[in-house]
């Protein structure tokens, strides 16, 4: 349950303000969606299958999808450093 309410609040904070309703419902679409078809892809891949690694590899694809993509898009700035701060400087900047 706290992870399901705490995608809300990270939500919140990374839309846009002007954009808050329209973005919140479009999340909340896209997760009511997954909620319903991933345990019908789980049972179709066992049921295919028999065994379960399948799905927890499938499971695995999004989550890894998401950290390549947070390396990928996420502003500079917001990408935290080796020791878990933010990096604020300009990019030519030392510290």
């Amino acid at each position: 349950t706290v992870t399901y309410l705490l995608c809300f609040v990270y939500a919140a904070e990374t839309f846009d303000r002007k954009y808050i309703g329209t973005s919140m419902a479009a999340f909340d679409s896209i997760l009511d969606l997954s909620l319903f078809l991933g345990p019908l892809i789980a049972i179709s891949v066992y049921n295919s299958t028999g065994q379960i690694t399948p799905i927890f590899i499938i499971a695995m694809l999004p989550a890894a999808f998401a950290l390549f993509a947070t390396a990928i898009w996420l502003p500079g700035k917001l990408k935290p450093t080796v020791r878990g701060e933010y990096n604020d400087s300009p990019p030519n900047q030392k510290r």
